[in-house]
Order: structure tokens, then C-alpha cells, then sequence
């Protein structure tokens, strides 16, 4: 499984915006279960099929992904990268991870 993310700017549309292959998925979540430690990884693998997050959620989940990132590994982290990228912009309003 992996997640379709869909993203709203300030005083905008929801838009297309990000997809977390099935492979980041299953680094993050299935490889250990320490992510059951981090509140908002964790609230994104609790709601199976869709989590949103607004901008305090937002920084707090980038904020987690980052402590996170050295567990992911080396074929997996560009990717890993770009989506904590296009997370940190400073005008999103809302992040919605959906499963597929």
C-alpha cells in the first residue's frame, strides 16, 4: 500500500500533489514498529485509508519524519527526501494522505 497525498495551499483548492510509492510504505511501517512511537506516523498508518493534517499537524509531522529519517534506507531516502520537501513549504494549509 501506498498513499496518493493531496495537498491545499492558503486560500486554495485542493490539488494533486505528492504519491508515497508502496516501497517508502512499507520502510516506514513495516519494517519495525517503531514508528508506533511518533503520534502522527503513527496517526497515518492507524487511519487506513485516509489522515489529514492542517498546519500545526503538518509541522509536527515533519517534524517526526525528520528524527525518523535515518531508519529509512539508502535506495529509499531521495524520495524519502523530496516528500519532506514538499511538506515543509510554508504555505500549505492542509495535507491529506489517502491510501490506495
Amino acid at each position: 500500500m501506498g498513499y496518493d497525498v493531496v495537498i491545499r495551499y492558503d486560500g486554495g483548492d485542493w490539488i494533486w500533489g505528492i504519491i508515497m510509492s508502496e516501497a517508502l510504505h512499507c520502510a516506514i511501517f513495516d519494517t519495525h514498529n517503531l514508528w508506533k512511537s511518533y503520534p502522527h506516523l503513527r496517526q497515518l498508518e492507524d487511519c487506513y485509508g485516509g489522515a489529514g493534517f492542517g498546519c500545526e499537524g503538518i509541522q509536527n509531522l515533519v517534524s517526526e519524519m525528520e528524527q525518523y529519517q535515518m531508519r529509512i534506507p539508502d535506495k529509499l531516502i531521495d524520495e524519502y527526501v523530496d516528500l519532506l520537501v514538499k511538506l515543509k513549504q510554508p504555505q500549505l494549509a492542509e495535507v491529506k494522505f489517502l491510501g490506495d
